[in-house]
């Protein structure tokens, strides 16, 4: 639903799935070692749409050789 709205405000959604191999419950604080590294795996799987994505919206980087000449 959530990103219902958010695409028809104009947004660019990427879903990420955690791809988790066993349920979390919200209080097992415990778990957040893995929860980190599910995440970290889900996002590297999806790190070059991730970067379109940043292209896109973030302004150029400057070149900062150019700068110093």
């Amino acid at each position: 639903m959530l990103n219902d709205a958010a695409r028809s405000a104009g947004q660019r959604v990427l879903e990420i799935e955690l791809g988790l191999e066993r349920h979390v419950g919200l209080w097992e604080t415990g778990a957040m070692p893995y929860l980190f590294e599910a995440g970290r795996r889900a996002a590297r799987a999806q790190l070059a749409q991730i970067r379109v994505l940043l292209r896109d919206v973030l302004p150029p980087t400057p070149d900062l050789d150019s700068l110093a000449a």
